[in-house]
């Protein structure tokens, strides 16, 4: 729903259900357009301007705040400055309960670094009867600039576990790669998106952490950059397009990424020297060279037959690790050329199980 930083509020009333909580989690999505009324836009509110459980920005830093009113002090967290951005998509998420009387917030499946972070002294002042907000505190006071969505409340403190699962499932929905999902033994990732591709150096950044960056070649934002499956892919036009890792990973078990072909022939990765690579040979992939036994799967279920002209999710495991010495995406054999667009590219260093890459497959339909 759209929030135009003036007057606009969703008033849900007031529930029992709602009524004096004493632990709670919020959670939405949300996408910033500007800095709301009083620079305190609303995400959540359950009050009103003097009584409040309330979860908004304080933009005059950019940070997102929480917010439980107390007879004595109240429990507030700000988050770090400069968290949050304009036009961008973020989960939220914040938690408080009087077992600590203490607020804790969460963007994008994380618990924050803090600002500031006051604990509540007294008692939460009681807010029965009184009507929850979405986008506002009360009506034209503290407005919502922009987009809020899945907006969840509960009666008890999620994990943090939870509150990661709740990013993970909408964050394809929202265009957010999943950078903090299935990460154990990712060894090389490359989102595609926008904001990881630096066109002035060509760097397209390792979301891994494992600093493995490639390098668009022959490439130029003006052709390559293109709407992905998640977020921003990249379109490589099948003549000389591709990205240049050079040496990665030396242990790579699972190689996984989305593919949309604009035929049924197409090469997707290659591996080591112009040996080891991934490719699609008239609608079938194929992966050769492999030391060990590779399994394929497309779309979450063991299988190599893809279609040209849509989205599919190719992953290939092995029993024995490549060392992937000649990694690139777009090319194979230094000499063959996707022609499509790539996006979601990981290496694992181990192989993921069955139930592992459905996960990563559903994360991203």
């Amino acid at each position: 729903m759209s929030f135009d930083g003036v007057d606009d509020a969703v008033n849900n009333g007031s529930a029992s259900s709602l009524d004096n909580l004493t632990s709670l989690t919020y959670s939405a999505w949300i996408y910033i357009k500007g800095a709301g009324g009083f620079n305190m836009g609303t995400i959540y509110n359950k009050g009103n301007t003097s009584i409040y459980k309330a979860i908004l920005l304080s933009w005059a830093t950019k940070s997102l705040r929480g917010w439980v009113d107390y007879n004595t002090t109240d429990a507030s967290s700000i988050s770090t400055t400069s968290t949050l951005s304009l036009n961008t998509w973020y989960h939220v998420a914040m938690t408080w309960s009087t077992t600590d009387n203490q607020v804790d917030l969460f963007i994008n499946g994380k618990e924050t670094t803090y600002n500031s972070q006051t604990s509540g002294v007294g008692s939460a002042n009681a807010d029965a009867t009184l009507n929850s907000w979405i986008g506002n505190i009360i009506v034209a006071s503290m407005t919502f600039d922009g987009l809020i969505d899945e907006v969840r409340v509960y009666n008890r403190i999620l994990t943090a576990t939870e509150i990661q699962s709740l990013f993970n499932s909408g964050a394809a929905k929202f265009n957010i790669s999943p950078t903090k999902y299935l990460t154990s033994g990712l060894v090389g990732y490359w989102t595609m998106d926008g904001s990881k591709v630096n066109w002035a150096t060509g760097a397209v950044t390792d979301s891994s952490g494992n600093g493995n960056t490639g390098y668009v070649t022959n490439m130029a934002t003006s052709t390559a950059a293109a709407a992905g499956k998640i977020g921003q892919a990249l379109s490589f036009d099948g003549v000389d397009d591709y990205v240049d890792r050079g040496t990665g990973p030396t242990s790579a078990n699972t190689f996984s990424f989305w593919v949309y072909p604009q035929t049924t022939t197409g090469y997707f990765v290659n591996i080591t020297d112009t040996t080891v690579y991934i490719w699609a040979n008239a609608g079938t992939v194929t992966a050769t060279g492999f030391s060990g036994t590779p399994t394929i799967y497309v779309n979450g279920q063991v299988s190599s037959i893809i279609s040209a002209g849509q989205w599919q999710y190719i992953t290939v495991t092995t029993t024995v690790a490549e060392n992937a010495s000649n990694l690139d995406i777009g090319r194979t054999q230094d000499a063959n050329y996707f022609n499509g667009k790539i996006d979601e590219v990981r290496v694992y260093n181990r192989a993921l199980s069955p139930d592992e890459i459905q996960k990563l497959y559903n994360s991203g339909r």
